[in-house]
């Protein structure tokens, strides 16, 4: 996040792409915007993070190759991390757009 040009939805895709859906996942943001999947999950561990979006709980294609396939999906992800970047949110949150 601090280096705009590599926050695409190309860079969106490919790390929704990065984990299977076997397991719940969240994303999170480092207070160094640093955008990742993390497989702790809900309010643990959260030292260093900005925020986090709600657990997406495996089994609904909210992470994997298919949903890195989902054009609306990965547009509402992009939107959601540039949302709360932007607005300064803190914890975690499930504000999706």
């Amino acid at each position: 996040m601090n280096k705009p040009e590599t926050f695409t939805i190309d860079a969106v895709r490919e790390l929704i792409a990065s984990k299977d859906d076997s397991q719940h996942r969240q994303l999170r943001v480092g207070e160094d915007g640093h955008v990742y999947l993390s497989d702790v999950i809900g309010n643990l561990e959260l030292e260093g993070v900005r925020f986090a979006l709600t657990t997406w709980l495996q089994g609904n294609d909210y992470v994997g190759a298919q949903a890195a396939r989902d054009e609306k999906w990965v547009g509402d992800v992009y939107k959601a991390i540039d949302h709360h970047w932007t607005s300064g949110t803190r914890g975690v949150t499930d504000e999706m757009f």
